[in-house]
């Protein structure tokens, strides 16, 4: 028998959430995700779609003059969250850094008011206008199915903050100690 084989096996340290330490190996590998030249391309992508979305939607309601009110209201509406994704995602190309819990938080509060925004606007345009009523009603579940998405992603960024913030204190009371 091998003398390792009658040691008692050393116990993996944990996280205060009961979760396993990720060991450095682990954790650059994480680091290297997040820093890929692939994920970089995906996050330009999105800028290019939104700025695609953004500048079509502008077209569209600068070369049509007669429009209703509630459509230049929808156009400036989804002007304004088509340049909140573009500022968000060129912090995040801009920065050679991972996604923080603060970035992440911002994309969640981000998604949440612009899915919350789109579902009251369906759901005011199928009280308004009773003619639209069935299309509208159906666009406000969509949308409330996105805000109940949207909000969940919120509370994984808040639970994920909190965990750091934890940490960061426990780390900090750990040097005061020292």
């Amino acid at each position: 028998m091998r003398p390792t084989d009658s040691a008692t096996p050393t116990p993996t340290p944990t996280l205060e959430s009961g979760s396993p330490r990720p060991s450095v190996a682990e954790m650059r590998r994480r680091l290297g995700e997040e820093l890929s030249p692939v994920r970089r391309g995906l996050y330009a992508l999105l800028l290019l779609a939104d700025v695609l979305v953004a500048v079509v939607v502008a077209s569209l309601w600068l070369t049509e003059p007669d429009l209703p009110l509630r459509t230049h209201v929808a156009f400036a509406a989804m002007l304004v969250v088509a340049v909140g994704w573009a500022v968000f995602f060129s912090h995040t190309l801009t920065r050679r850094k991972v996604l923080f819990a603060r970035q992440r938080l911002t994309a969640s509060w981000l998604a949440l008011l612009a899915c919350s925004a789109f579902t009251l606007g369906a759901l005011a345009l199928a009280v308004i206008y009773p003619e639209m009523r069935s299309a509208a009603l159906t666009a406000t579940a969509l949308g409330g199915t996105l805000v109940v998405a949207a909000g969940l992603l919120l509370i994984r960024a808040r639970q994920r903050w909190a965990e750091l913030w934890q940490r960061r204190e426990q780390l900090e009371r750990q040097l005061a100690v020292s």
